[in-house]
């Protein structure tokens, strides 16, 4: 997830950088509050052509509209005229990440951190971008630096995480979740994949008691109910398992992993017939967006037939 700087830093230098502004900022509707900042940076742009701050918060604005290309000319614009400027290259490296330009991204991260060493936002974004990219070292080298600067993150010890699961650290990837949820206990998705761990290291009673806490927290979570039931099927528990994946499915009625892993516990109760249909149902949900479950699960048709 992209972090940017927070709005109301904007608002607030849009208050001092144009005159007269800050009365604009009392207004409660949002979407108002960034039409506004792009206009009165318009006024104050023409006014002073050279005003890199007007710049920067419209090119902010443009950034909290969505309107990422515009943002990424006026974060240009003031860095050539204040080329020490380390949050513009901050927010333009967002920008270029939210349009898929991944490595403008990093190259705009790396310069942030050339002016500022200690900035653990930008590492834990350009870690996130590395990640994308699937440079997953240099990825794991900038988490392990957000969270020396910043020791109570608990995105980046939850991204740090996700590649140590990738990779089958498993213990590591749990003390990583562990500490996510130490900072942040009320976050479902942190109790999601430590359990997914903890059923890679066989300790499915663990498991089980993540993804319960993560549906304590969030009960129309269907992440956490598919969880429980992998966790289910593996204590041999199929009729509870099943019930999990029809509450996931209820829930995301089109999500193919959950039908691929219906189908896998409908085939442990000898359920043929109703596994190749939920086999089919999760061919027709992926489409061509994950063709590798696709080929999984023609695979196991074929095996069924």
């Amino acid at each position: 997830m992209v972090r940017w700087a927070a709005y109301a830093a904007v608002i607030a230098l849009i208050a001092t950088a144009i005159p007269g502004s800050h009365q604009a900022w009392a207004l409660d509707d949002e979407a108002k509050e960034i039409e506004a900042a792009i206009s009165e940076a318009t006024v104050q742009i023409k006014k002073n052509p050279a005003d890199a701050g007007a710049y920067f918060t419209r090119g902010a604005a443009y950034s909290a509209k969505g309107l990422y290309q515009e943002a990424i000319k006026d974060y240009t614009r003031a860095l050539e005229l204040n080329p020490k400027d380390g949050g513009a290259y901050y927010n333009r490296g967002n920008a270029y990440w939210e349009t898929e330009q991944l490595d403008k991204a990093i190259a705009d991260y790396t310069k942030t951190l050339a002016l500022n060493p200690k900035d653990a936002e930008a590492y834990y974004n350009r870690g996130s971008v590395y990640a994308d990219s699937g440079k997953y070292d240099l990825a794991i080298g900038d988490f392990t630096k957000a969270v020396q600067l910043n020791p109570k993150d608990p995105e980046a010890y939850f991204s740090r995480g996700l590649i140590l699961m990738e990779a089958g650290k498993f213990d590591e990837a749990i003390g990583d979740f562990t500490r996510s949820i130490e900072f942040n206990p009320k976050d479902p998705m942190y109790y999601c994949e430590r359990g997914a761990a903890y059923i890679e290291k066989g300790l499915y009673e663990k498991a089980i008691a993540d993804y319960k806490e993560s549906l304590e927290l969030d009960p129309g979570f269907a992440g956490g109910h598919n969880g429980r039931g992998l966790a289910y099927a593996k204590k041999g528990l199929y009729e509870w398992a099943l019930s999990d994946l029809e509450k996931a499915l209820k829930i995301e009625p089109k999500n193919p992993l959950f039908h691929f892993n219906e189908a896998g516990i409908l085939e442990l109760m000898k359920r043929k017939k109703d596994a190749v249909k939920a086999y089919e149902t999760a061919i027709q949900c992926a489409l061509q967006e994950d063709k590798d479950l696709v080929e999984r699960a023609k695979a196991k048709i074929k095996e069924l037939q």
